[in-house]
């Protein structure tokens, strides 16, 4: 089945992308009858490929020295190519002359990876991975904080034990919780909570991730 919805998917996209496709109501009813067909199509498998031009989720790690003006370097990369980060964290690590990023964006595979190449020549670049190239563990942490009722206390206390989040201020007019997990856990914990609550703050961490089993990003390449 999924076989057969890629290749679809591929001759769709041939369609959509030739400069010499005309379909009779025009190359713009075809984009958006390719999407809106395929986003039907995506949401019942557990591929990430956008309709006509297979961009990709990467969860990019960077080991880079703790000098200014290098995480301005790293960024420049993916934008001067027209690509945007959708989230960026970084902190050192245990070796106080290191930092680890981590960042997510979306393209082909292809640009990704000349994107990685060229990361790696900066001088602040001490190693590099793409994580969603191999088998790792992605969490992100969120801090939220509500103003809440009272008729909302139990739906909410619900919600809490379900996501299994922390109450740091209990305060009704400034309820404030953290809770830990994936991107998708974090989206349906913001929107369940949103419904439950009247939202007032809303801080994500971005996405972290880290490889699974013996394999490690160190400074060694």
């Amino acid at each position: 089945m999924k076989a057969l919805l890629l290749q679809s998917f591929g001759e769709l996209g041939a369609d959509c992308n030739s400069a010499h496709s005309k379909p009779p109501l025009g190359d713009s009813w075809c984009c958006l009858g390719f999407r809106a067909c395929s986003a039907r199509l995506l949401q019942k498998t557990d591929y990430f490929t956008e309709a006509c031009g297979h961009r990709m989720r990467h969860i990019i790690s960077i080991l880079l020295q703790n000098e200014a003006g290098a995480l301005t370097r790293v960024a420049s990369l993916f934008s001067s190519r027209g690509y945007n980060i959708e989230s960026l964290s970084v902190a050192p690590t245990d070796d106080p002359e290191l930092s680890r990023l981590t960042l997510v964006t979306f393209g082909s595979d292809e640009v990704i990876d000349q994107i990685n190449k060229q990361l790696f020549k900066l001088i602040d670049v001490v190693n590099i991975a793409d994580m969603t190239k191999g088998d790792h563990i992605e969490r992100e942490q969120l801090l939220l904080k509500v103003r809440l009722a009272k008729a909302q206390s139990a739906l909410l206390d619900e919600i809490i034990a379900e996501f299994n989040a922390d109450v740091i201020d209990p305060n009704p007019e400034n309820f404030t919780l953290v809770v830990t997990g994936t991107v998708s856990r974090i989206d349906e914990f913001v929107e369940r909570a949103g419904k439950a609550t009247e939202l007032l703050t809303v801080v994500r961490s971005g996405a972290m991730a880290i490889a699974r089993g013996e394999q490690i990003l160190s400074a060694a390449i």
